[in-house]
């Protein structure tokens, strides 16, 4: 192809070279990472003996001993309570659902959702009762603003029949004065 190639490259382009110093690069700070956390880990183990030692002397015992006597207590105690759940567990009877014999947790619920049902339907009756007033307030405004209307006297006059007739045909004012003629006269 006849294209000229730099040392170290290959046919696409690739610097070789340069690939492997960067490798090289990420090998050492990996090392020099690795170095610092083991650098700090032992810091933090000699911490944790100190702190270890600190809380043995604070509880008068070492973890050693804490942990047996725990794990006898935890022995002991684990069987009285897995008999204690276990008889609790054969004397339970689910009554709450049983008809047949109500006892009192029946009872209870029974009352309890008896009591719920009774409010949800006052509030239900509380609701119809609001918004039938709301309604019948609402059909009942248009008439009242008629007759608002009917009862003032400039709309009263409506009903006489001298009004009705000077409201068809009102009465020509005419002036003799010229000074007015201008008011009542147009240029069409």
């Amino acid at each position: 192809m006849g294209a000229r190639q730099s040392p170290g490259m290959d046919s696409f382009g690739f610097n070789f070279g340069k690939a492997q110093d960067i490798i090289n690069k990420a090998v050492a700070s990996q090392q020099e990472v690795r170095e610092q956390l083991e650098a700090r880990g032992e810091k933090y183990i000699t911490r944790s003996e100190a702190s270890q030692r600190a809380l043995d002397e604070l509880f008068g015992r070492s973890g050693a001993a804490a942990r047996a006597e725990y794990e006898s207590k935890f022995a002991t105690e684990l069987p009285k309570l897995t008999e204690e759940y276990r008889t609790r567990q054969e004397q339970f009877k689910p009554t709450i659902l049983d008809l047949d014999d109500p006892t009192s947790s029946f009872s209870k619920l029974a009352s309890v959702l008896r009591g719920s049902a009774k409010e949800f339907a006052t509030g239900i009756d509380e609701a119809g009762t609001r918004s039938a007033a709301r309604l019948y307030q609402a059909l009942a405004a248009p008439v009242a603003g008629f007759e608002a209307i009917a009862n003032k006297p400039a709309f009263n006059k409506l009903y006489d029949p001298t009004y009705m007739e000077l409201a068809k045909k009102p009465p020509t004012v005419t002036s003799d004065v010229d000074s007015f003629k201008s008011l009542y006269t147009y240029n069409v």
